[in-house]
């Protein structure tokens, strides 16, 4: 029995619910893609109270980094190296399902902030999303940590994966590049 043409609005239909459903995209969606950071950082968790509220001293160790070093008036500047200056004490807050992280740095001129939502069992996901455009031109940074909050013998303790995007245009030419690694802390009693 020969095979029946499906007619063309019947085709179009099903190839439009296909593409709305995401079928035949291999691709898995981007973690620090604008939308995603965006959403992630107004959401709400499931956790109540503010017990994990406090001064965490941090580690990051970086697992990778894609950045180029660029040339600035006629210095080499390795932007992965700029990683390795990552903070070295956080502040969480946390309240009702929602979590603050305040990363202060000595680089940064302002405090850059992480939001998002805090689960009943201590997992965590808080993202970023900041334009920090200078003179040089357009700097975007997204910034996302997933983690859990634990309690080992009565010290707070945090880990998780964290990972920063950066989209820029630097001399009339696109950036767009990220690192990506590991946090633990411990909370400062």
């Amino acid at each position: 029995m020969p095979a029946r043409a499906l007619p063309c609005s019947l085709a179009c239909l099903l190839m439009s619910i296909a593409a709305a459903l995401g079928c035949g995209s291999s691709e898995p969606s981007d973690e620090l893609d604008p939308g995603v950071v965006d959403e992630l950082a107004s959401n709400q968790g499931s956790a109540s109270g503010s017990g994990w509220t406090g001064s965490y001293t941090t580690s990051f160790t970086s697992t990778s980094c894609d950045c180029p070093t660029l040339e600035v008036q006629g210095q080499s500047l390795d932007l992965c190296s700029l990683v390795e200056q990552a903070p070295t004490s956080i502040e969480l807050s946390q309240a009702e399902g929602f979590l603050v992280v305040v990363l202060a740095t000595d680089m940064s001129p302002s405090d850059a902030m992480l939001t998002g939502a805090i689960e009943a069992d201590a997992s965590f996901v808080v993202a970023g999303h900041r334009n920090a455009s200078t003179l040089l031109g357009s700097v975007e940074l997204l910034a996302r940590i997933d983690g859990t909050l634990e309690s080992i013998e009565g010290q707070a303790k945090l880990q998780g994966s964290a990972g920063q995007r950066l989209i820029a245009e630097f001399a009339n030419e696109p950036i767009d590049c990220r690192w990506l690694g590991t946090l633990e802390g411990t909370r400062v009693e």
